[in-house]
């Protein structure tokens, strides 16, 4: 039986990030945004898991280049109409407007189960009476951000040199920046939480790199220097919170991260 639903609605007024969407990549940008909302509520309702077969066969099957979808996905994910911080752990789509509109849809079902992993929204039992969290990915499946970076180093073939960002030449770059940071906030390494803080930032950083598909921006992050990966990093710190006084006031810090890296290494790029 399928845990989907069999129709949903298209908002008539589109709110500035989906037209966004539509200005910067034309109806095709807006096409794939629809085709995923259908996969996901059709599928599993609230969420689809968005590893690289998954992005093969969608791309296959709508008869669209997987690098533009993986382009348009990322800027989704820079704008929140996907959540960033569950794509990052989990490689999943999903989001709160979604898990809302599909609970609404299911108001009439004995009981709707939700996944608390991929959870974007704190239901209320009083507003939503038949839905029932369950805790199966934790349990089965915990994935450290380095394995999942792993992952993605080994899913790299020769064609794809040139075509994606050099990871573990980023990881190289890091490691001063790195090892600085550490010995500034924990100068007599005897705090073994700041040093996990600090290394959870750089995977996540990294994880941002190896989202990247614009081929511009990919271009600059292979030929940047230590400097500027040092001013990614010093960015990645204040965003992340761990800078001293600075508290983390970005609600999607992995989408404003990748925005920065965007941005610098296009105008980068475009300058050279």
């Amino acid at each position: 039986m399928s845990k989907g639903i069999k129709a949903f609605l298209l908002d008539t007024q589109m709110d500035k990030d989906v037209r966004s969407i539509e200005a910067r990549y034309g109806l095709t940008g807006y096409a794939i945004l629809v085709k995923l909302w259908t996969m996901i509520y059709r599928d599993e309702g609230y969420y689809c898991k968005w590893d690289d077969d998954t992005k093969y066969l969608f791309a296959r099957e709508i008869g669209a280049d997987k690098k533009k979808v993986e382009q348009i996905v990322g800027e989704c994910l820079r704008r929140g109409l996907f959540s960033s911080e569950i794509y990052s752990q989990f490689s999943v789509l999903t989001s709160a407007t979604i898990q809302k509109r599909f609970l609404q849809y299911k108001a009439r079902a004995k009981f709707v189960e939700i996944e608390k992993c991929f959870q974007c929204v704190n239901f209320s039992p009083n507003e939503y009476k038949n839905i029932k969290i369950v805790d199966n990915i934790s349990k089965n499946a915990d994935i450290s951000a380095a394995t999942r970076l792993d992952m993605i180093r080994l899913d790299k073939t020769d064609d794809d040199i040139g075509n994606c960002v050099d990871l573990k030449r980023i990881e190289m770059l890091l490691i001063q920046p790195v090892q600085r940071e550490i010995e500034v906030l924990n100068p007599c390494m005897d705090n073994q939480n700041i040093v996990d803080r600090i290394n959870r930032t750089k995977e996540s950083l990294l994880h941002v790199f190896a989202t990247i598909a614009e081929p511009s921006v990919i271009a600059g992050i292979n030929r940047c220097s230590d400097e500027e990966i040092n001013q990614v990093w010093m960015r990645a710190c204040e965003v992340y919170g761990l800078e001293p006084g600075i508290e983390k006031q970005v609600l999607n810090p992995e989408g404003y991260m990748l925005a920065v890296i965007e941005n610098k290494f296009r105008r980068i790029q475009s300058d050279k």
